[in-house]
């Protein structure tokens, strides 16, 4: 065997391979990079007032960012209103949680928690305007209000979950 051959064997050829051949080194786990799916930016775990969360490298020019579960960014779900398709946020008050519109107070229209979503109603139409009607809560219980509100504010008693229909 040659001088050259036997180098060759013992001596790395590349970084990786020197860094390999360290006897204090122990390779755990690759260092994963997530993309934005908007930009194609990185995405940087960020420390915000309400936790852990991943955000766009390219921010501000890129809003996107999504939830820390278990060290990987998942997006949540997003429910859209039903009115004005903005999206709905889930709002705890100090006895109830409900869902309201992000587009407020354009758009009033509220709907009731469901085992944390919000919950689908059939839906009835609203005899003065043509809109329809959403269970809401208000101080005396629930009742019936138009989406519309405040341009309309046809109403209607509840029994539970439906309407009272009042004779026109």
């Amino acid at each position: 065997m040659s001088d050259n051959e036997e180098r060759s064997k013992t001596t790395p050829h590349t970084w990786e391979d020197e860094f390999s051949l360290q006897k204090d080194v122990e390779v755990i786990a690759p260092y994963i990079r997530y993309k934005c799916p908007k930009c194609q930016n990185i995405l940087i775990k960020r420390t915000g007032k309400s936790g852990v969360f991943w955000g766009c490298s390219g921010f501000p020019s890129c809003d996107y960012s999504a939830s820390d579960v278990d060290g990987k960014p998942v997006r949540s779900i997003r429910y859209l209103c039903p009115s004005c398709s903005s999206v709905l946020k889930k709002i705890r008050t100090k006895s109830s949680v409900f869902w309201g519109c992000s587009n407020y107070p354009a758009c009033s229209t509220t709907l009731e928690d469901e085992e944390g979503k919000p919950k689908e109603s059939k839906k009835y139409p609203c005899r003065a305007c043509g809109h329809f009607l959403v269970r809401k809560i208000g101080k005396s219980g629930h009742f019936w209000g138009c989406i519309n509100f405040p341009a309309c504010r046809h109403s209607l008693d509840d029994d539970n979950g439906k309407p009272i229909l009042r004779k026109v």
